[in-house]
Protein backbone atom coordinates (compact mmCIF):
# COMPACT_ATOMS: atom_id res chain seq x y z
CA UNK A 1 0.00 0.00 0.00
CA UNK A 2 2.84 2.42 0.75
CA UNK A 3 4.36 1.89 -2.68
CA UNK A 4 1.03 2.75 -4.30
CA UNK A 5 0.88 6.06 -2.42
CA UNK A 6 4.49 6.91 -3.31
CA UNK A 7 3.88 6.22 -7.01
CA UNK A 8 0.80 8.43 -7.04
CA UNK A 9 2.63 11.27 -5.34
CA UNK A 10 5.43 11.09 -7.92
CA UNK A 11 2.99 11.11 -10.82
CA UNK A 12 1.25 14.27 -9.67
CA UNK A 13 4.20 16.37 -8.48
CA UNK A 14 4.52 19.66 -10.32
CA UNK A 15 1.22 19.58 -12.19
CA UNK A 16 -0.10 23.15 -12.43
CA UNK A 17 -3.05 22.61 -14.71
CA UNK A 18 -5.62 25.02 -13.31
CA UNK A 19 -9.21 24.24 -14.16
CA UNK A 20 -10.67 23.03 -17.43
CA UNK A 21 -12.18 26.48 -18.01
CA UNK A 22 -8.80 28.17 -17.44
CA UNK A 23 -7.12 25.84 -19.92
CA UNK A 24 -9.92 26.27 -22.49
CA UNK A 25 -9.72 30.07 -22.21
CA UNK A 26 -5.93 29.94 -22.55
CA UNK A 27 -6.15 27.85 -25.72
CA UNK A 28 -8.85 30.09 -27.19
CA UNK A 29 -6.95 33.29 -26.41
CA UNK A 30 -3.57 32.04 -27.68
CA UNK A 31 -4.86 30.48 -30.90
CA UNK A 32 -7.36 33.21 -31.90
CA UNK A 33 -4.84 35.13 -34.09
CA UNK A 34 -2.30 32.35 -34.48
CA UNK A 35 -1.14 30.91 -37.81
CA UNK A 36 0.74 27.61 -37.73
CA UNK A 37 2.05 28.38 -41.25
CA UNK A 38 4.16 31.38 -40.15
CA UNK A 39 7.33 31.13 -38.08
CA UNK A 40 6.25 32.29 -34.59
CA UNK A 41 8.74 35.11 -34.34
CA UNK A 42 7.76 38.78 -34.33
CA UNK A 43 10.48 39.99 -36.71
CA UNK A 44 10.38 37.59 -39.66
CA UNK A 45 13.81 38.85 -40.80
CA UNK A 46 15.43 37.38 -37.70
CA UNK A 47 16.84 33.90 -37.57
CA UNK A 48 15.02 31.41 -35.35
CA UNK A 49 17.02 28.95 -33.24
CA UNK A 50 15.90 25.35 -32.90
CA UNK A 51 17.54 23.01 -30.41
CA UNK A 52 17.84 19.62 -32.05
CA UNK A 53 18.85 16.55 -30.06
CA UNK A 54 18.84 13.21 -31.84
CA UNK A 55 19.19 9.76 -30.44
CA UNK A 56 19.75 6.53 -32.30
CA UNK A 57 17.09 4.56 -30.47
CA UNK A 58 17.27 1.28 -32.33
CA UNK A 59 19.86 0.10 -34.83
CA UNK A 60 17.99 -2.19 -37.21
CA UNK A 61 20.35 -3.09 -40.03
CA UNK A 62 23.41 -2.14 -42.03
CA UNK A 63 24.12 -3.58 -45.45
CA UNK A 64 27.89 -3.22 -46.04
CA UNK A 65 27.51 -3.91 -49.77
CA UNK A 66 24.88 -1.26 -50.56
CA UNK A 67 25.74 1.04 -47.65
CA UNK A 68 22.14 1.19 -46.41
CA UNK A 69 21.78 1.95 -42.71
CA UNK A 70 18.32 1.51 -41.18
CA UNK A 71 17.58 2.69 -37.65
CA UNK A 72 14.93 4.20 -35.42
CA UNK A 73 15.80 7.82 -34.84
CA UNK A 74 14.22 9.92 -32.13
CA UNK A 75 14.53 13.68 -32.27
CA UNK A 76 13.82 16.19 -29.50
CA UNK A 77 13.09 19.69 -30.82
CA UNK A 78 12.88 22.87 -28.74
CA UNK A 79 12.30 26.48 -29.77
CA UNK A 80 10.79 29.72 -28.54
CA UNK A 81 7.33 30.51 -29.86
CA UNK A 82 6.93 34.26 -29.36
CA UNK A 83 3.20 34.05 -30.10
CA UNK A 84 2.46 31.52 -27.34
CA UNK A 85 3.24 33.49 -24.19
CA UNK A 86 0.91 34.29 -21.34
CA UNK A 87 0.68 35.50 -17.75
CA UNK A 88 -0.17 32.49 -15.54
CA UNK A 89 -2.15 34.62 -13.05
CA UNK A 90 -4.67 35.40 -15.83
CA UNK A 91 -5.36 31.68 -16.37
CA UNK A 92 -5.58 30.11 -12.91
CA UNK A 93 -1.77 29.89 -12.61
CA UNK A 94 -1.43 27.62 -15.64
CA UNK A 95 2.30 27.55 -16.47
CA UNK A 96 2.33 24.81 -19.11
CA UNK A 97 -0.04 23.88 -21.89
CA UNK A 98 -0.18 21.12 -24.50
CA UNK A 99 -1.20 21.66 -28.09
CA UNK A 100 -1.89 19.23 -30.91
CA UNK A 101 0.82 19.39 -33.56
CA UNK A 102 -1.89 20.50 -36.02
CA UNK A 103 -2.63 23.60 -33.93
CA UNK A 104 0.79 25.24 -33.66
CA UNK A 105 3.92 25.82 -35.71
CA UNK A 106 6.51 23.06 -35.57
CA UNK A 107 9.88 23.01 -37.32
CA UNK A 108 10.28 20.89 -40.43
CA UNK A 109 13.44 18.83 -40.20
CA UNK A 110 14.67 16.77 -43.13
CA UNK A 111 17.22 13.97 -43.20
CA UNK A 112 19.07 15.07 -46.35
CA UNK A 113 21.05 11.82 -46.54
CA UNK A 114 17.89 9.72 -46.22
CA UNK A 115 16.65 7.19 -48.74
CA UNK A 116 13.04 6.37 -47.83
CA UNK A 117 11.72 8.68 -45.14
CA UNK A 118 13.12 12.18 -45.39
CA UNK A 119 10.89 14.46 -43.36
CA UNK A 120 10.50 14.18 -39.61
CA UNK A 121 7.10 15.16 -38.34
CA UNK A 122 6.32 15.75 -34.71
CA UNK A 123 4.78 12.59 -33.24
CA UNK A 124 3.81 14.02 -29.87
CA UNK A 125 1.84 17.00 -28.71
CA UNK A 126 3.72 20.28 -28.41
CA UNK A 127 4.47 21.33 -24.84
CA UNK A 128 4.60 25.09 -24.27
CA UNK A 129 5.50 27.00 -21.10
CA UNK A 130 4.11 30.42 -20.29
CA UNK A 131 7.44 31.92 -21.49
CA UNK A 132 6.86 30.50 -24.98
CA UNK A 133 9.41 27.72 -24.66
CA UNK A 134 8.04 24.96 -26.92
CA UNK A 135 9.22 21.37 -27.30
CA UNK A 136 8.18 18.21 -29.09
CA UNK A 137 9.49 14.80 -30.10
CA UNK A 138 9.68 13.32 -33.59
CA UNK A 139 10.53 9.69 -34.30
CA UNK A 140 10.79 7.64 -37.46
CA UNK A 141 12.52 4.61 -38.92
CA UNK A 142 15.02 6.02 -41.40
CA UNK A 143 17.24 4.55 -44.05
CA UNK A 144 20.38 6.43 -44.97
CA UNK A 145 23.23 5.77 -47.35
CA UNK A 146 26.81 5.45 -46.16
CA UNK A 147 29.85 4.73 -48.26
CA UNK A 148 31.26 1.51 -46.83
CA UNK A 149 34.99 0.81 -46.87
CA UNK A 150 35.45 -2.94 -46.68
CA UNK A 151 39.19 -2.88 -47.38
CA UNK A 152 39.97 -4.49 -44.01
CA UNK A 153 37.01 -6.90 -43.91
CA UNK A 154 36.15 -8.55 -41.51
CA UNK A 155 37.86 -5.94 -39.28
CA UNK A 156 36.37 -2.95 -41.04
CA UNK A 157 34.86 0.03 -39.27
CA UNK A 158 32.10 2.13 -40.79
CA UNK A 159 31.35 5.76 -40.09
CA UNK A 160 27.95 6.99 -41.21
CA UNK A 161 27.05 10.65 -41.18
CA UNK A 162 23.45 11.76 -41.09
CA UNK A 163 22.83 15.20 -42.56
CA UNK A 164 19.84 17.10 -41.18
CA UNK A 165 18.53 20.37 -42.56
CA UNK A 166 15.60 22.66 -41.87
CA UNK A 167 13.37 22.54 -44.93
CA UNK A 168 11.97 25.48 -46.87
CA UNK A 169 10.29 27.88 -46.44
CA UNK A 170 11.99 28.16 -43.05
CA UNK A 171 15.44 29.03 -44.36
CA UNK A 172 16.03 31.36 -41.41
CA UNK A 173 16.11 28.48 -38.93
CA UNK A 174 19.34 27.64 -37.14
CA UNK A 175 19.56 24.00 -35.98
CA UNK A 176 21.69 23.57 -32.87
CA UNK A 177 22.68 19.92 -32.98
CA UNK A 178 23.31 17.65 -30.03
CA UNK A 179 23.81 13.94 -30.33
CA UNK A 180 22.80 11.36 -27.79
CA UNK A 181 23.54 7.71 -28.45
Amino acid sequence: MELYIIVLSVLFVGVHAGSYNNMAKLHTDLLSDYSRNIRPIENQNNQMSITFIHSLSNFQSFDAVTGRLTCLLTIYLAWTDEKLRWTPANYGNVEKAYFAKSQVWTPDVVLASGVDSLSFTVTTSVTVTNYGYASAIAADVVTSICTPDITYYPYDVHNCSLLFIASDPYTLVDLTLFSRS
